[in-house]
Order: structure tokens, then C-alpha cells, then sequence
């Protein structure tokens, strides 16, 4: 018994409305990579239906047109996802050549190098001066550092003050810090794009929570409209100007 006209057209009608719903819940997904391999399947899926649907109603555009449309629609939908994502796919695939190999002989800071990154932190929050200080753990960050400018200095409090002084080229970037040496300064990083995080927050906070989604760093952040200082970890950010609470984070991230 054959499925009539009406009914195949609302069946299709409803499968497509469906990928619709799931591709909007996917849209909003922190998972990027999710995103891409659906777009695949989306656009795979919409080429089929319309072909369905224009060949129930007696339609051959190949005919119609003269040439095969459908070809070049599905080279688009593959290749249109691979341009967007761009930039992440390229992130990725350097993170999996470089970034992802676990150091082995990690050395911490010292309590020294915490107590200046403390002092400097709350003196930077006391003048309302933006910084960005992240601290490597297992997962090396030698792929950022060595895109920005290299220092390979001791940890102090005059150096970090210095670095993210207003006036100087290398406030706007973060600090990477490898056991008690600063790595690198100037330093960038890709932007969160957790849906769920305040759209009014900032570039360094998005950055400071990007990096902590990606590697096992520690990155503190101080904001310059308020002083107010911030802790990215593991893909959370925790505000806190409380002096024993960040000490304790240092003292605990850094063993």
C-alpha cells in the first residue's frame, strides 16, 4: 500500500521541521566542533528533501535548468562549514600538534613567585589597571608564548607592574608564567564562546575563560572599569577580591 501525496509531503514537512528544532538547540551548544559535523548532516538532509519534495510535485530542475544543481549545492554545504570554522579548526589542529603534549618535568612556583603574583594582583586591582595572568600547569602554552613577545625573566612584582602599565605596548596581552620565570607577554588568546557567559564582560575575561576550557592553566584576570578580580579555571570563572581566597587558589594551583 503506497503512502498518498498529502501524507509524504506533511512527513516531510515534519522531519525537516525537526532538524530544524535540533539545529537550533546545536546552534546554541558550547561544543564547536558538534556544530560542524551537524552543519554536514543539516545541509546533506535539506538537499535531499527539496530534491524529494520538487520530484513529488513532478519537478526536474536538472531538466528544468539544464545543468546538475545539486552537485554544487553539496560541495557548498561542505565546504561552507570548513570557512566559518576556520579559525577554530586551525586553533585545533596546532593544539594537537603542539599545545596537547603534557609537559613532563613541571616545576611550580615557588612561594615566592606566589607572593609576588598576590602583591601584584591587588596592587594592580587597587590602581583599576587591566591584567591578564595566566599560569601554565601540565599543558603547554609554548604555542601562544612563542607568538608573543618572549621574556623568560624571574616572577616579580616590579616586572608584572611594569608589564601592565597603561603606557606600555604590552598591557592589552596576558602574562604566561612557567614555574617562577615569565614566559612570554603580550599574549593572546582565543575567545570564549560560552552562550551562557555575561555579554557584557570583557575581551580579557572571554580570553582568560577560553584558555582555561582548553589547557589545565590558571588564569587571573583584573578589571579595569572596577579592579575586580577574577579566576579562570578548568572553564569557570570565580570572582573573588578577597586576599586569602586568591592566595589559597595560588597556593592550591600551584603544589
Amino acid at each position: 500500500m503506497s503512502i498518498p501525496y498529502v501524507l509524504k509531503i506533511l512527513l516531510y514537512i515534519i522531519i525537516f521541521c525537526v532538524f530544524c528544532v535540533l539545529s537550533l538547540q546545536i546552534f546554541f551548544s558550547k561544543y564547536e566542533l558538534t556544530k560542524i559535523i551537524y552543519s554536514f548532516f543539516l545541509g546533506t538532509n535539506c538537499v535531499y528533501f527539496i530534491n524529494k519534495l520538487l520530484n513529488l510535485n513532478g519537478i526536474d530542475l536538472k531538466e528544468k535548468l539544464g545543468f546538475d544543481i545539486y552537485t554544487p549545492l553539496l560541495t557548498f554545504v561542505f565546504i561552507a562549514p570548513i570557512v566559518v570554522k576556520a579559525p577554530y579548526l586551525r586553533y585545533h589542529l596546532q593544539a594537537l600538534s603542539k599545545s596537547w603534549k603534557s609537559r613532563k618535568n613541571v616545576v611550580m612556583g615557588s612561594k615566592n613567585t606566589q607572593k609576588n603574583i598576590l602583591d601584584s594582583v591587588l596592587e594592580l586591582s587597587k590602581r583599576k589597571t587591566g591584567a591578564l595572568i595566566t599560569i601554565e600547569k601540565y599543558h603547554s602554552l609554548e604555542q601562544f608564548a612563542q607568538k608573543s613577545i618572549l621574556i623568560d625573566g624571574n616572577v616579580t612584582k616590579e616586572l608584572l607592574l611594569n608589564i601592565f602599565n597603561i603606557n606600555t605596548p604590552l598591557h592589552d596581552g596576558a602574562v604566561i608564567i612557567r614555574g617562577n620565570k615569565i614566559l612570554s607577554a603580550g599574549t593572546y588568546f582565543m575567545l570564549s564562546d560560552n552562550q551562557h557567559f555575561e555579554k557584557i564582560t570583557g575581551s580579557r575575561h572571554r580570553a582568560a575563560l577560553g584558555i582555561s576550557e582548553k589547557t589545565d592553566s590558571m588564569t587571573i584576570v583584573v578589571s579595569e572599569e572596577t579592579g575586580d578580580i577574577s579566576i579562570a579555571l578548568e572553564g569557570i570563572m570565580l570572582k573573588t577580591n578577597d586576599k586569602n581566597k586568591i592566595q589559597e587558589y595560588l597556593s592550591m594551583f600551584m603544589l
